[in-house]
């Protein structure tokens, strides 16, 4: 395996609350997909767990179909060959510069940032390859299990508190656009850190 990390990108949610599809939603003259995948820094290995589009990355899609964030990553993670590997939820848009700046912590299994209440964000993290392909075999396999189903079968995960980078605060770094509001703000954050 290599070192150089992948990516692999959640788009499989049903936006419910948003109303239309959250992966393809305009933000600014882009979809939040393209958005995200313009964030990644070049080189990087993408995986896209969901619907396919023109973007030339590699799809995925997890069975069934909208079967979660554990089944989303298990349907990913035959197609990765570096020792770790990123998640990001495609409606988390603004954790991608925040996750780049970290590194998965020697002898650790996960790399976790807390939001502001406390609460592990688990779809903006780093993971060990074969520690989470373990984790899964000790799940039974991914039907039906939580991210934190997943988590709590490794024993060495690093959380940190308050994950900001110089411009954004915790709250925009970990910002969930799930609700025609939330897109109203993250446009904001967007047009302010990117430009109209």
């Amino acid at each position: 395996m290599d070192d150089s990390g992948s990516v692999i990108i959640l788009t499989g949610g049903t936006s419910r609350r948003m109303g239309q599809d959250k992966a393809s939603v305009d933000f600014g003259g882009s979809s939040i997909l393209e958005f995200v995948v313009g964030l990644i820094p070049p080189g990087t290995p993408i995986m896209v767990v969901g619907e396919h589009t023109d973007i030339p990355v590699t799809y995925v899609r997890e069975e069934p179909a909208g079967g979660g964030p554990v089944a989303a990553i298990d349907a990913a993670l035959p197609h990765i060959s570096s020792v770790s590997f990123r998640v990001i939820a495609v409606d988390t848009p603004f954790g991608v510069p925040w996750l780049f700046q970290q590194k998965l912590p020697p002898g650790e299994e996960a790399l976790i940032p807390l939001n502001t209440n406390g609460k592990p964000h688990y779809l903006c993290a780093e993971y060990n390859t074969a520690s989470i392909a373990h984790a899964i075999n000790r799940l039974g396999g991914p039907r039906n299990a939580s991210m934190q189903d997943l988590v709590s079968k490794l024993t060495k995960v690093a959380y940190l508190d308050n994950p900001h980078t110089e411009t954004l605060t915790s709250t925009e770094v970990l910002l969930d656009v799930n609700t025609p509001a939330d897109l109203v703000r993250a446009h904001a954050i967007r047009a302010r850190e990117w430009g109209e």
